[in-house]
């Protein structure tokens, strides 16, 4: 074969093989982007917040159809407040009816009553953590109070258990803290209270276990004025306490949204009979010239877990109002009640009964009334 012949038969063959080549090349996928480090993320400074996008929240679920009995006591931090359902949802007509028939039932001598009538509901409504809390105290409360008796005196139904307080030292109980609502009803300027339910259990131990109070609380009232006999060993500490609770029992019903220093500090000069006593807590707030802010004072006290944070908070409120009396008269602690009664909020108190009020007031109080 001559060279030119060559030459003319290879050109169509690579021709045909750079042909078939391209084909392939085309029909490859393409090749990736090398990898690469990504930026840092840009973060904006505290000054120029990055503006936050909308977040399409799902539609709320109706509120229930039902208003149920509202208990001012439980809502202030005692208790889960009971008219407040955990879950919002429409009640069925039956369901409304039932529950308003448990917390009526709840708080008096037929209180075993409410506990089918919660059964019920939660057999429908199980997710409702609040009531199920309720019904669980309940429980409790049925398994303690079994073979109790009962005495009353004027409008107050005492249950108690005859092995640990006998029956006339429970007519006497019963007919001291009737007496006590009495009092407190006068010293307040509020309409005596309605028929109250009362319970003496033996020990904190069932207190504790028919109640969501801390482990120091010797006695409260959720809309039943309970006490412990183990914690009121003479004549003078069970006289302090049931006036204590007593005075919670006649405001509950009739007064929410007052400040806790208030309520608390009302309760303890009314125990107390309108006297400050001298104490450690009233030492060492002079020693160390401290004080709780009045303004931490106005939520509930059962945040406090240690029994001395507890009784500071106690005796701190019981001076304020104290030293509102000495300022104002005992006429002030009525007009306080108005003010809460037409809708002053509880951090404003304070103000609109004694404008000039200070922390430093309230240690000249307690310089005054330290023992000399």
């Amino acid at each position: 074969m001559s060279a030119s012949l060559r030459v003319r038969w290879r050109w169509p063959l690579l021709f045909v093989i750079l042909s078939i080549a391209l084909f392939f090349v085309l029909r490859s996928p393409p090749v990736p982007p090398p990898l690469t480090t990504p930026a840092p993320a840009v973060i904006a400074p505290a000054s120029q917040p990055i503006a936050a996008k909308p977040i399409d929240a799902p539609a709320p679920e109706p509120p229930p159809l039902a208003t149920l009995p509202p208990n001012p006591q439980l809502s202030a931090g005692f208790c889960d407040p009971p008219g407040e359902a955990a879950i919002a949802r429409t009640l069925k007509a039956n369901e409304a009816s039932d529950l308003r028939r448990a917390f009526t039932a709840l708080h008096t001598s037929a209180f075993a009553t409410a506990a089918p009538l919660f059964d019920g509901y939660l057999a429908a409504h199980g997710n409702d953590a609040q009531i199920a809390r309720v019904r669980s105290r309940l429980r409790a409360q049925i398994d303690v109070q079994e073979g109790f008796s009962q005495s009353t005196r004027g409008t107050t139904t005492l249950a108690y258990p005859d092995d640990a307080l006998p029956a006339p030292e429970a007519w006497t109980l019963a007919g001291n803290i009737d007496d006590a609502l009495d009092e407190a009803a006068r010293l307040t300027g509020t309409e005596r209270r309605r028929p109250l339910y009362a319970v003496a259990y033996r020990d904190r131990s069932e207190l504790l276990a028919v109640t969501c109070v801390p482990s120091w609380a010797v006695g409260v009232y959720d809309g039943t004025l309970r006490l412990a006999l183990d914690t009121m060993k003479s004549e003078a500490e069970r006289d302090r306490e049931l006036r204590h609770e007593a005075l919670h029992a006649q405001l509950g019903p009739v007064l929410s949204g007052a400040p806790r220093w208030w309520d608390e500090g009302l309760a303890q000069y009314f125990e107390e009979h309108g006297k400050l006593g001298w104490n450690g807590a009233f030492q060492a707030m002079l020693r160390n010239k401290t004080y709780i802010p009045f303004k931490s004072l106005e939520g509930s006290f059962f945040v406090f877990e240690a029994n001395m944070d507890a009784a500071l908070a106690y005796e701190q409120s019981h001076a304020m109002v104290q030293l509102l009396v000495d300022r104002n008269g005992e006429a002030v602690i009525a007009r306080a009640i108005e003010l809460l009664r037409a809708g002053t909020k509880k951090e404003a108190l304070l103000s609109a009964l004694d404008p000039s009020l200070t922390e430093a007031d309230l240690l000249a109080l307690l310089e005054r009334k330290r023992p000399k």
